[in-house]
């Protein structure tokens, strides 16, 4: 697949949702689509995901309000420190495949996870 070039100062991540419930997402290298991240959404009332380096340790885990009302989700590190906060209005864009730039110095695994959430939000409108 022929992916453009990230922007002079960002790494270029691809995503593909998988085939299941809970909004899978595998984070690929977009040259090689070696697998370098996993969103592994969970099914249930309150929506959840955890995100995992390569290796399956979980970096980052995105847990919102029961049946998603209000619209809101945190997202926290594995021993419970709070790093984002997500609260929108309904949003109205159906997409099942990103392309990310993130920018050095951030973590991935964050944008990962807001995205994960966002598109969470999606399938539930």
């Amino acid at each position: 697949m022929s992916v453009p070039a990230a922007p002079a100062g960002y790494t270029r991540y691809l995503m593909k949702s998988k085939l299941g419930m809970g909004r899978d997402f595998r984070v690929l290298d977009p040259a090689t689509e070696q697998d370098l991240f996993l969103v592994d959404g969970k099914v249930g009332a309150r929506p959840k995901a955890q995100i995992l380096d390569a290796a399956g340790a979980v970096l980052f885990e995105v847990t919102g309000k029961l049946l998603g009302i209000p619209k809101r989700m945190d997202v926290t590190t594995p021993d419970g420190t709070q790093v984002a906060h997500l609260h929108s209005p309904a949003l109205k864009f159906v997409r099942d495949r990103y392309t990310i730039d993130v920018a050095e110095g951030v973590e991935p695994g964050l944008a990962f996870s807001l995205v994960w959430a966002i598109d969470r939000w999606v399938e539930r409108d």
